[in-house]
């Protein structure tokens, strides 16, 4: 499963990692989705040692469930929440920025593909786009 389908446009797989790896790195940049990655890696850890601790006492076998299992799961699923939230978003704005300046016509706000569009305005979202935007395809 791809995470950002906009890629899939680009066919050549060296330069797909070229665009997910610089878009990675512009991002680092962004105190968001750097507490976004920390939060994630923190609710990860949080639920490592819950469950080691669980494992060296005993694993919820037979339909037990303890509350420290409990709180490390929802403790990993808000981590999640709040990475997508705060961090996916700009590194999807990065890799459509980046595409559209290798010569992949791609809306910044929503991925529409814009190749050979007319109107200076994305028909998906609505997001505006300067008027001499290069819309014709990477040739």
């Amino acid at each position: 499963m791809n995470p950002y389908p906009e890629l899939d446009r680009v066919p050549d797989a060296k330069e797909r990692r070229a665009i997910r790896r610089k878009a990675f790195r512009s991002c680092l940049k962004s105190p968001r989705v750097v507490a976004s990655i920390l939060a994630f890696s923190f609710g990860g850890s949080l639920l490592m040692v819950f469950l080691q601790g669980q494992l060296s006492e005993s694993l919820p076998v037979g339909g037990r469930v303890t509350s420290k299992f409990i709180a490390a799961f929802v403790a990993v699923w808000i981590a999640q929440r709040v990475f997508l939230r705060l961090g996916d978003g700009p590194i999807r704005r990065a890799i459509r920025q980046i595409m559209t300046e290798r010569g992949y016509p791609t809306c910044v706000q929503c991925g529409y593909n814009l190749t050979g569009l007319e109107s200076p305005r994305c028909p998906e979202c609505g997001q505006p786009f300067a008027p001499g935007f290069n819309t014709n395809p990477k040739n």
